[in-house]
């Protein structure tokens, strides 16, 4: 799961690097979307939320 979240980290940086904005909410939506299947209770209970953490919680949150 580490190394998903170092690729995607990657991708943000790099993005950044080339002057594009993304925002927090943005990667936790699609950083969900990219999850495996056995993820998909914890995928679906964080999007029923009314609050999507912000990127760097929902890292750790799936890091645990």
């Amino acid at each position: 799961m580490e190394a998903y979240f170092l690729r995607i980290t990657k991708i943000k940086n790099d993005l950044l690097s080339i002057g594009e904005v993304v925002l927090n909410r943005e990667m936790t939506i699609t950083t969900l979307g990219g999850l495996p299947p056995k993820w998909y209770i914890f995928r679906t209970t964080l999007l029923n939320n009314n609050v999507i953490p912000g990127f760097e919680e929902f890292m750790a949150r799936c890091i645990q």
